[in-house]
């Protein structure tokens, strides 16, 4: 059967990259709507519009919030809430066509 929470997303940039490259297709499960610690996740675009960032979260009794983090380290930390960033989805599996 078919799972209707699961989809298909493109790494748009290389903020993630090594572990997800820009252009990697993206299996995400749309029904995982909270962080969990050292996970990747979709998260909704600072002004709320259609677009996507993908990051990777931080969460533990040392640090103050949940932080998303780049796997690129060229990217800044952001801190969740700052900007109002929810979970949209928890990717699962990545496959590019590209080393």
């Amino acid at each position: 059967s078919i799972d209707a929470n699961l989809s298909i997303c493109i790494m748009p940039d290389d903020s993630m990259a090594p572990s997800v490259t820009k252009n990697c297709m993206m299996l995400v499960d749309t029904s995982v709507t909270s962080a969990e610690d050292d996970k990747i996740f979709l998260f909704n675009a600072e002004d709320d519009s259609d677009q996507f960032i993908v990051r990777r979260v931080k969460v533990g009794d040392d640090i103050d919030g949940i932080y998303l983090l780049c796997d690129n380290g060229n990217r800044p930390e952001l801190l969740q809430g700052a900007f109002g960033n929810r979970v949209i989805a928890k990717v699962i599996w990545t496959f590019s066509l590209h080393d």
